[in-house]
């Protein structure tokens, strides 16, 4: 239900101004009579009128935490306290009727599951980690405003395009099967019968076996005998208005599924229908009832029978599954304006005792049903004054519901203050029993809630079928002569259809005699001195069955290592040898030893040649990744050259420097001030200059950057690449050496460094420290860099490793060793030697057999790679000086020159278009460079073999493309003509033109609203497999730069697969609009020949 337009104007001005108030005042200070208080209100966007997401339908875990989402594409997890515990982005920024999924699945395990506007499906860990991505098909992207579902074992992920239902497996994210339905998908729901997939599409249901095959499809126009049929497709899709009609459908346990139609007769699609209907179709897909609905109309929501929805006129209805017969409905006396579809998106809630949770204009009604009539059990204050609520969502393990206030501007969480926990089902984990006579065993017996939470047993019933064999009272099982028998436990609510809350536990009662044994388990156990070790004992058949309910005696032969009664073994400091022995009580025949060695940990240094095999290791995998075609990153080349100029080779160093001067000409450095950091030691490492890089000073960029916002990480890079350059920073610069120090030291957290504020973090304390290094005779530095130091050492573990973000992980060991190390202390010294390893060995121990690192369980040749190549580099200068200082004076040294006995051209195999100018290269049998003599002259002289109309190259080997062509280069090394390499060049003609648009006035591009598009065609005479990359920046007026000056940052991006077919005309678009405030933008598309990147096309750029 909604306000008018006027008025959410109005109320949205409102809302701005007053978010900060909103976001401290205690949802208690708002309150006003009626039956319960919303416990808190939040809002977690910079701009309400900006950012929130119509369409939102938050999802309720089983911790009672919230996901929610908004139109800049992130996700949010909001804890039941309301403290932010994750976001992550999903690259689906813009319009929500046009891009986006909404309300995430959440399994079993805690992961969550979304499909995103980016084309992508995400799953998210507890942690706010992504564990995988899948990619649609093409250029398919979620249907806008749909959610996944899942199987009901939770091992398969159904996603919907607006043309695809498609099956993912949810341990990896690989593709099961993909379906082509028809255009304009809703949300899947799976039927709990026999996991068939429901799917509706514009005018159709679809069933969709678990297997990918269709079981049925039934088209509404076709169907037999219903009056009006043609006239109700299904709210799905698309439109061109600010409005998203998809609508949940409904499932119940025999597979009989409830959905909503319009009266398309009556207004174009999105617009406000007042005639809509509500279906309800068999399993076999045939028309079970249907029911006319005069006004707007909720989702429906099916609980234990019954079909529930809402109407705008605040009513409440509840039909017989069945026939669609009313039980009962409820006319609330709230009054609201006009409402329309995208408000109604949401199903009622319920919970697990079927209490109905409504929201009502501006507040939840809960009812209870009382089978002909509702009870209504409470009804909430409003959350935030006159303003509706468009969800409700929950509840949580606690009753926690959470409601979306002004159309998802806010979030409000309320409590239920009935609500219960509700016994859902009887679990045991011994369903067959093996006892000797006078044996007692408590039979392990859990009743679950609906949110996996053991409830109490109190009320669970035991029966034993026969009691002279075994007696069972309270779930303790006493054995009383040989027999077999059933024990049955009952919860007094069980229904005998399901029989979910009774189970069966089949006991055998047998003599102690011949054909026992008693095992020992480890056979051959070590505990280390000072800790302990838990030991097991089974009496098992000759049929390997276990014997229950037997007690244990233990006994140690020695002081050296003491034994309880429950077989959990404690060693003292001293190494030897321990027997253990173990007998039955009850039967003490039944008995075995074993011997348990107590020896002391040992932690052994790596030393200088352990390193060096790690770097050869590590290096190694590096460089074959850059001879494959992987272009090495600026951290990269930055570790790589830190660790010995023999594992950078010239060739490797021009090539990153080459392909660097693209990226920087065609999208610049970057938007952020640590880019500027990042791209300069790069450079530094290359044997580039970053004075002169492209035409940017980088480091004078870095010194007259307007703002240190971005984190504490800017000021930690900014200060690590002026000394990685050994700038001269003149006093009245922005960011001058003295400037940077204090604002590392102003940002300390505690006894460290943190990103976010808060606690300290191990992987920023270690940025940090190796930052503030060279400073270290400042009494101020020096102070809290040995604070840092020992907080590091007190927070290591004791294998040697580190956390940082909730996980311990490799790059947090990385950086707590360049860290210490720039400060002159051993990571395998006393301090960060533990008792079951130090830094080193920690760090090693996510090394592959490859030579690549792991993050924690997975490869990261990305992130964990680089870091730790780098890590090892220090280590290394610490052996070697005593300190490192990888990261100050930055050279890049090559190695010593040779005696040139072979040639090589590089690139091999080039192909450029007509009118573009290359660098053409000669390497020697080291991968050197073969430049320029003393004077300046060339080393090598270049000509043409065959057509020189098709290229011509100059003394330097610049090469440029004349006419289509192939021709062969031969280069020559002038000392020694004998010694040659020759090339193959192909010159194309031009491949890509575009045909619009050239200026912003035109209609596809730069128009407010108007999608960010373009039109090309392809020239080439074949068919192209291209990536378009399209990009809008906002050119933002820096408050402290100088005039004029500007600082250009990414607002969105997208990026596109396409083939074009030769002469075909192609409107390409990003899947977002130009703005339409008045704001500096410019659009850039950029055309490559797949992620490898070479371009078939110059940038086209248009600006506004």
């Amino acid at each position: 239900m909604v306000i008018q337009m006027k008025k959410i104007r109005a109320v949205l001005a409102w809302f701005m101004v007053l978010t900060l108030l909103w976001s401290v005042l205690p949802a208690s200070a708002l309150a006003a009579e009626g039956d319960i208080s919303p416990d808190w209100l939040r809002s977690y966007y910079k701009n309400v009128a900006d950012t929130y997401r119509n369409d939102d339908l938050p999802t309720v875990d089983r911790q009672g935490q919230v996901y929610t989402v908004d139109s800049q594409g992130y996700i949010y997890c909001i804890t039941p306290e309301r403290t932010l515990k994750w976001k992550a982005d999903l690259g689906q920024a813009g319009a929500y009727y046009a891009l986006g999924g909404v309300g995430p699945v959440i399994d079993g395990q805690g992961i969550c599951y979304m499909a995103s506007g980016d084309g992508r499906v995400y799953a998210i860990n507890s942690a706010g980690q992504v564990l995988w991505t899948a990619a649609m098909e093409g250029q398919e992207t979620v249907a806008p405003g749909t959610s996944p579902a899942l199987s009901a074992a939770g091992d398969t992920l159904y996603v919907v395009s607006d043309r695809s239902l498609y099956a993912l497996n949810t341990a990896d994210g690989s593709r099961a099967w993909m379906a082509s339905i028809s255009r304009g998908l809703n949300t899947p729901v799976v039927s709990p019968k026999d996991g068939v997939i429901y799917v509706a599409g514009t005018s159709a249901l679809n069933a969709v076996k678990p297997d990918g095959t269709r079981l049925w499809v039934k088209v509404l126009n076709d169907l037999p005998d219903i009056e009006g049929r043609g006239d109700y497709p299904i709210y799905v899709g698309k439109t061109n208005e600010r409005n998203s009609p998809e609508k949940r459908m409904a499932v119940d346990e025999e597979g009989s599924v409830y959905f909503i139609s319009l009266n398309n007769t009556k207004s174009a699609l999105g617009k406000v229908l007042t005639q809509n209907r509500l279906w309800a179709f068999s399993s076999e897909g045939a028309v079970k009832w249907y029911r006319d609905i005069d006004t707007v109309v909720s989702s429906p929501a099916y609980y234990q029978g019954t079909v529930y929805y809402r109407t705008a006129r605040n009513e409440v209805y509840a039909l017989g599954s069945a026939r669609g017969d009313l039980k009962w409905s409820y006319q609330a006396p709230e009054t609201m304006p006009v409402a329309t579809h995208v408000d109604f998106r949401s199903a009622p809630a319920i919970g697990p005792d079927g209490t109905l949770y409504v929201p009502v204009y501006d507040k939840i009604y809960a009812f209870a049903d009382e089978g002909g009539s509702a009870r209504l059990k409470w009804k909430s204050q409003p959350a935030q004054g006159d303003i509706y609520l468009s969800a409700v969502a929950g509840p949580g393990p606690q009753g926690e519901l959470y409601a979306l206030v002004g159309g998802g501007s806010f979030l409000a969480r309320f409590t239920d203050p009935e609500f219960t926990p509700v016994p859902w089902r009887l679990e045991t984990e011994a369903p067959q029993c093996l006892l000797f006579p006078g044996g007692s065993y408590q039979i392990p017996v859990y009743l679950l809630d609906t949110y996996d939470r053991r409830l109490s047993l109190s009320s669970l019933s035991w029966t034993s079928s026969d009691p002279a064999v075994v007696g069972a009272e309270e779930g303790l099982l006493k054995a009383k002569g040989a027999g077999e028998a059933t024990v049955t436990v009952r919860h007094q609510d069980n229904d005998p259809e399901n029989n979910r809350l009774q189970a069966e536990i089949q006991v055998r009662v047998v003599p102690a005699e011949s054909g026992f044994s008693l095992s020992l388990t480890p056979a051959q156990p070590v505990v280390l001195t000072g800790q302990s070790l838990p030991l097991q004992a089974q009496i098992l058949s000759s049929e390997g069955e276990v014997v229950q309910g037997e007690s244990i005696e233990w006994k140690s032969s020695s002081p050296l290592a003491a034994i309880d009664s429950q077989g959990l073994v404690t060693a003292g400091q001293q190494e030897g040898t321990v027997l253990i022995n173990a007998r039955v009580a009850a039967h003490p025949q039944l008995q075995a030893t074993l011997n348990l060695e107590v020896k002391a940990y040992q932690v052994t240094p790596v030393d200088r040649s352990g390193i060096e095999r790690a770097i050869a290791l590590t290096a190694g995998y590096v460089n074959a990744n850059s001879r494959r075609g992987e272009a090495l990153s600026d951290w990269d080349v930055f570790g790589l050259n830190a660790c010995g100029p023999e594992w950078l080779s010239a060739a490797d160093r021009d090539g990153y420097l080459s392909q660097l001067t693209v990226k920087v000409n065609e999208s610049g450095v970057g938007s952020q001030l640590t880019d500027y950091a990042r791209v300069s030691l790069g450079v530094l490492s290359a044997g580039g200059d970053p004075y002169d890089f492209v035409g940017e000073n980088l480091l004078q960029k870095i010194m007259d950057y307007p703002s240190l916002s971005q984190g504490i990480n800017a000021g930690i890079w900014a200060l690590i690449a002026l000394d990685g350059a050994g700038a001269i920073v003149p006093s009245q610069a922005k960011n001058n050496r003295e400037a940077l120090i204090q604002h590392i030291l102003d940002h300390r957290v505690q006894e460290g460094w943190s990103y976010s504020g808060g606690l300290p973090e191990v992987d920023m304390t270690g940025m940090a420290l190796y930052a503030l290094a060279p400073y270290r005779d400042m009494p101020a530095v020096k102070a809290a860099g040995e604070e840092a130091i020992g907080w590091l050492s007190e927070n290591q573990l004791s294998d040697g490793k580190f956390g940082s973000w909730g996980s311990v992980n490799c790059e947090s060991a990385a950086q707590a060793i360049m860290g210490i190390t720039a400060w002159g202390i051993d990571p395998q010294g006393p301090a960060f030697t533990k008792s079951k390893g130090n830094a080193v060995t920690a760090l090693l121990s996510y090394q592959m057999a490859s030579g690549v690192f792991k993050h924690v369980d997975t490869i990261d040749a990305y992130m964990a790679t680089p870091q730790a190549v780098e890590a090892l580099a220090a280590i290394a200068d610490f052996m070697d000086n005593g300190r490192s200082d990888i990261y100050y004076k930055i050279t890049a040294v090559p190695p010593a020159p040779e005696e040139i006995t072979s040639l090589e051209i590089t690139p091999a195999g080039a192909e450029i278009p007509v009118g573009r100018t290359i660098q053409l290269k000669a390497t020697n049998q080291a991968g050197q460079t073969v430049g320029q003599d003393e004077a300046g002259a060339s080393l090598v002289t270049w000509s043409v073999l065959g057509d020189s109309g098709l290229v011509g190259i100059t003394e330097e080997g610049l090469l440029t493309g004349l006419q289509p062509g192939t021709v062969d280069i031969l280069g020559q090394l002038k000392s020694n003509p004998n010694i040659k390499a020759q090339a193959q060049v192909n010159v194309v003609g031009r491949r890509i033109e575009y045909t619009s648009p050239t200026a912003p006035e035109e209609p596809l591009i730069g128009v407010s609203g108007k999608e960010l598009a373009t039109q090309v065609s392809n020239l080439s005479g074949k068919t192209l497999s291209v990536l378009v990359h399209i990009v809008l920046y906002q050119k933002d007026q820096a408050e402290d730069a100088a005039a004029g000056s500007q600082v250009k940052s990414i607002v969105r991006q997208s990026y596109l697969e396409k083939t074009l077919a030769p002469g075909e005309v192609y409107s390409l678009s990003g899947g977002f609009v130009w703005p339409g405030d008045d704001k500096e933008y410019e659009g850039k598309v950029m055309i490559w020949s797949g992620w490898e990147g070479k371009p078939l096309c110059e940038p086209i750029i248009i600006s506004r």
